[in-house]
């Protein structure tokens, strides 16, 4: 059993989904009183049996020393944890788990500041299998005291490493992301082109095991895609909130980094087109397969960055639906073109604001249509939405089969 921290004994813990569930059963064996809510209460009662079910926010987390929230995004955890703080003690210690962008939780901790209360970002990898077995990675941002005050805490779900301030956390989680979301899609294509030489993809797998290209998502992951089994472990959905989160804040800092700008392609249109959404990331492997049957045609994806002005972001994209696709169809010469709000937008944020995807008949027809001139229809809807938006950058981020 984990030694208890002196006053930290009793934890509410808030969020029992796929992460959520597992690390309450760690803490409650390692002796802390639990006390859990859920936003779908029913998905709580399972724990009943290590902890206390509770129905409302604010008895679950007023007599808690520590709050945990393990929650699915940013939005959610600005509002549970936004609602949470007036019920929390002045004293305890607020610690998001999840995985969000950095300015949420500096947000956040300003917040807890304000009322006395100590906050902690704590992201986490290992995934469902890491967080069964004790054994996640957890990157702590935040005062070291106050880390330091949750050692005990953290020891009973895996290795703590103190990144720094608040914010540090989030930012080595989505470096993780980053990695994790490439290194699948590498070996997936790598897999799949094996395959399609003639190769066992299961002995390829084997063979690479201990070379230069071995790693735990080989290993892991790797097996999921031979075994065909995309049971989620990390959703496709929550990879593709993560790497988007990542490109802003990579553009905040003035980095181009296309790894990032392909694969986030790639799992947009698996989450999106292909029903992918709740699957496990490894079910790239899937995406890849369905995208090799498909031929015909081909399509362009791009991610359009930039802030819409506070207050027009209905009319921003009411004007896009009415005005741009068909303008950008008729400029472009394109089969079709849908675009999509990003899954995470942050109104009045300097983020992505709009995915598009375009479809043309072959790569040849896409290169005649993209060297044509720009048409005047494009030009004249340009005019009706550049009032609402301001520092607009465009990039690319995938060419490939068309899927649809």
């Amino acid at each position: 059993m984990t030694s208890l921290t002196n006053d930290v004994r009793r934890i509410a813990f808030l969020g029992t989904g796929l992460m959520g569930a597992p690390l309450v059963r760690r803490l409650a064996a390692a002796g802390y009183q639990v006390t859990v809510w859920n936003r779908t209460a029913e998905r709580a009662v399972p724990l009943a049996d290590v902890a206390r079910v509770v129905a409302t926010l604010p008895e679950a987390v007023r007599d808690a020393d520590a709050v945990i929230a393990m929650l699915t995004d940013g939005p959610a955890t600005r509002a549970v944890l936004g609602d949470a703080m007036a019920h929390i003690r002045a004293g305890a210690v607020v610690v998001d788990m999840g995985s969000v962008d950095p300015q949420t939780d500096r947000t956040l901790a300003e917040q807890a500041g304000a009322a006395g209360i100590g906050f902690l970002d704590a992201p986490v990898s290992g995934g469902v299998v890491g967080a069964e077995a004790g054994t996640l990675s957890i990157f702590v941002g935040g005062d070291a005291s106050l880390a330091e005050r949750l050692a005990g805490v953290f020891a009973a779900l895996g290795r703590a490493t103190h990144m720094g301030p608040v914010g540090a956390g989030q930012a080595t989680k989505l470096a993780n992301q980053l990695i994790v979301a490439t290194t699948i899609g590498a070996v997936a294509e790598g897999l799949r082109l094996a395959g399609a030489a003639g190769c066992d993809p299961a002995t390829v797998r084997a063979a690479l095991r201990g070379g230069f290209a071995d790693s735990r998502i080989l290993e892991l992951h790797g097996d999921r895609m031979v075994r065909g089994d995309f049971a989620p472990g990390g959703r496709s959905a929550s990879q593709l909130k993560d790497v988007v989160n990542a490109l802003d804040l990579a553009d905040r800092h003035r980095l181009h980094l296309p790894l990032a700008r392909t694969v986030a392609g790639a799992f947009d249109d698996l989450v999106r087109n292909h029903q992918g959404a709740d699957l496990d990331h490894s079910a790239y492997y899937l995406w890849l397969g369905k995208r090799q049957r498909q031929t015909g045609g081909v399509t362009r994806s791009a991610i359009f960055q930039g802030r819409i002005l506070p207050g027009q972001e209905e009319a921003f994209y009411r004007a896009v639906d009415r005005h741009m696709v068909p303008a950008w169809k008729q400029m472009l010469h394109a089969q079709a073109v849908r675009v999509y709000r990003p899954l995470q937008s942050e109104p009045g944020s300097n983020s992505v604001f709009l995915v598009q995807q375009i479809d043309y008949p072959s790569h040849a027809a896409m290169a005649e249509a993209l060297a044509s001139p720009r048409r005047q229809a494009a030009t004249e809807a340009m005019q009706i939405i550049r009032p609402m938006y301001e520092g607009f950058h465009h990039h690319v981020i995938y060419e490939g089969l068309d899927g649809h």
